[in-house]
């Protein structure tokens, strides 16, 4: 069994996303297979032990913590998925939407919030053409 403190490190940098099992495994200092059973959820007791430290729900989905992101200095349910969509789109593994786009975007709203867009998305049509 290994630490609570190794365990939630490699449930946060999992949850980063950026590293692979393997260097997630080398950078804590346990085996390829325990980060793997943590990531796969195949051992109760760190199921079990995250569960205790609050770090996961009932349903098996981990909890976000509130925090103070290192590189925009908000405060964040971490990681800053705002801070992560920005890196991608500096990488150009994202692009950017254009303010001007022709096609409206793919939105499964409500009823109510589908006409607010649609009466809004006309507005700025009218205003474009004059």
């Amino acid at each position: 069994m290994i630490s609570h403190d190794k365990l939630e490190t490699i449930v946060a940098l999992v949850a980063e996303g950026k590293l692979s099992q393997r260097a997630i495994a080398r950078k804590v200092g346990v085996s390829r297979n325990t980060v793997a059973a943590i990531v796969h959820k195949r051992r109760d007791c760190y199921q079990k032990a995250l569960q205790a430290s609050g770090k996961e729900t009932a349903d098996g989905s981990l909890v976000r913590r509130r925090g103070r992101c290192p590189l925009c200095r908000a405060v964040v349910l971490l990681p800053c998925l705002a801070c992560l969509v920005r890196q991608l789109v500096a990488a150009g593994a994202l692009r950017r939407l254009s303010p001007g786009a022709d096609e409206p975007l793919r939105l499964e709203l409500r009823p109510a919030e589908w006409r607010r867009y649609l009466r809004i998305r006309l507005q700025r049509e009218l205003l474009a053409r004059r």
